[in-house]
């Protein structure tokens, strides 16, 4: 299983498409299950060390594949 983590700028909401921006302190998960297909995705509050990481990623979710560069 994979799960990415990233702050759109923008998200859509409600039945008419509503683009509004993506609210402060959070980041979107999106998860893959061991074929990559999507399964699942939310938003979740950001955690207090890395804004870019979902809370208590260290202790949820395995090793770091990946991360933007600064």
């Amino acid at each position: 299983m994979l799960c990415f983590a990233g702050k759109p700028k923008y998200w859509f909401v409600g039945e008419s498409n509503s683009n509004v921006p993506f609210p402060p302190g959070f980041v979107y998960l999106v998860f893959l299950n061991e074929r990559k297909s999507l399964y699942e995705f939310r938003p979740e509050k950001a955690d207090i060390e890395d804004s870019l990481s979902p809370e208590d990623f260290k202790n949820r979710f395995g090793e770091l594949i990946w991360k933007k560069p600064s």
